[in-house]
């Protein structure tokens, strides 16, 4: 599992994804994604590849985790990453 995690960081780094400590997920502006931490360590490797490349509508911004993200705290999720300085 060690060598998975090393793996999917370097594909979120590859992807410019970044991580916020405040909603423990990864995300990425450009690409308008957010990947939570926990479905990271849950799904394998090829999963995260295949989330990477989904495309989404314009002005849309997809949620990949384990369970539902509610659409009032994706809205709060998504206002403060688009703000959130770069890390």
């Amino acid at each position: 599992m060690v060598a998975n995690l090393a793996e999917d960081r370097e594909i979120l780094d590859r992807a410019s994804f970044k991580y916020n400590f405040e909603f423990n997920v990864y995300f990425n502006c450009s690409t308008r994604k957010v990947i939570t931490n926990e479905a990271v360590d849950d799904h394998d490797t090829e999963w995260l590849r295949q989330c990477i490349k989904e495309d989404n509508r314009p002005n849309e911004w997809l949620f990949y985790s384990n369970s539902p993200t509610d659409e009032t705290r994706r809205k709060e999720i998504v206002a403060k990453l688009v703000g959130a300085p770069s890390i």
